[in-house]
């Protein structure tokens, strides 16, 4: 019997082809919040590689399943001139089958993505592996994510989220996104998605979990045409009922996610900036020493900072309060780390506008230009 050694997997030949998690650990973290962020990173469709170079995406983090003999498994290294694991970076459209780095909006907005045909990434995965050192089982977890489509081939495809405890088994999360049958011209067009992610078994403490986002043909032609790009960028990863995830729930009066500090407009413990607190509001308070008590080392009013006071007689003062903010959170994903700029597609307490409830459906056509980024805190994972 042979046996092939595909891309750090070993399989043998006649046997059901299944990825299967390597001893690496992975190091996106569940935590309140955590967002991967392609563009922060430099994503430039570069491959796979447990110790990334510029444009690759970490390996022990992704994996990529184009067909049953083209596999990147997790900790291997995948790329180099021609691979169909590193096309580059690119404004789509150009049939080229493999993995890319997509400018989805034209303006530096970089997702992972792929240019499926007949016969890769149909069926294949991107896979993505957590792990949890929260020091508490987790139930569930909230997955936002914004799928970009190019429809320029007149095919519909599918592409959908899965998740799995081994790698080896898997259940869809909720009902595939379908691109249209008949093509547009139209370019990349962004569908901003919210789901629930419920294990069969709560992912115990110190163990990994897994999601894929699958695509597949849902109308199969039966000829090697290419199909419509693919690409999904604007990952966020949420815990509830934790603060600092950035969905204000149960008591607290804010959640800002990673800007939940205490000088700042929503505090550590997610609360709105006050006056007698005992953290001083930067750019609003002169002082806070817990109290409004009048006489003693701090004025009643915190020594409020006015805004907008005009010199002269009859000028006007208006005073600055505390307005909450976009949740934001930690980039996760290949090469490190970036300052935090916002979740694309991420929740509110209410629902984001234009976004999939957190039941599992999705908005089609929900604008997504904005970038995640992440900043240094308990929620950052170096992906």
């Amino acid at each position: 019997m042979r046996c092939f050694r595909l891309y750090g997997l070993s399989i043998v030949a006649g046997l059901t082809l299944g990825l299967v998690a390597l001893p690496a650990s992975a190091d996106v973290e569940l935590a309140p919040v955590a967002v991967i962020d392609f563009s922060a990173l430099g994503f430039a469709g570069n491959g796979f590689d447990p110790e990334p170079a510029a444009g690759e995406l970490d390996s022990d983090d992704w994996s990529a399943l184009l067909n049953d003999f083209t596999i990147c498994d997790f900790g291997a290294s995948c790329g180099g001139p021609g691979s169909d694991f590193s096309r580059g970076l690119g404004p789509g459209s150009n049939d080229i089958q493999g993995v890319w780095a997509y400018d989805v909006d034209g303006a530096g907005l970089i997702a992972l993505g792929v240019q499926p045909v007949e016969n890769l990434f149909n069926p294949g995965e991107f896979r993505l592996r957590l792990v949890n050192n929260t020091g508490a089982d987790v139930s569930e977890f909230q997955v936002e994510y914004t799928v970009w489509i190019n429809n320029d081939q007149d095919l519909a495809s599918d592409l959908g989220l899965r998740h799995s405890v081994d790698n080896v088994v898997w259940a869809d999360v909720d009902d595939a996104l379908v691109s249209p049958a008949v093509a547009d011209g139209n370019g990349f067009t962004p569908t901003d998605v919210v789901l629930t992610v419920t294990p069969e078994v709560p992912i115990a403490d110190g163990t990994q979990y897994y999601l894929a986002w699958r695509g597949v043909d849902d109308i199969r032609p039966g000829d090697g045409t290419a199909r419509d790009e693919f690409a999904i960028e604007g990952i966020a990863l949420r815990l509830f009922d934790l603060c600092g995830n950035g969905i204000t729930e149960g008591t607290e009066e804010c959640d800002n996610g990673l800007d939940n500090i205490d000088t700042a407009d929503c505090t550590s413990v997610c609360t709105i900036a006050v006056c007698g607190d005992g953290f001083t509001h930067e750019g609003v308070e002169t002082c806070d020493d817990g109290n409004t008590d009048p006489g003693d080392a701090c004025p009643a009013d915190c020594g409020v900072e006015s805004e907008g006071t005009s010199s002269g007689t009859g000028g006007g003062t208006g005073d600055s309060s505390g307005g909450g903010s976009g949740s934001e959170g930690a980039d996760t994903s290949a090469g490190g780390s970036a300052s935090a700029s916002g979740a694309s597609g991420s929740a509110s307490a209410s629902g984001a506008s234009d976004s999939a409830s957190a039941t599992g459906a999705s908005a089609t056509g929900a604008s997504a230009g904005s970038e995640d980024s992440g900043g240094e805190s308990g929620g950052e994972d170096d992906g």
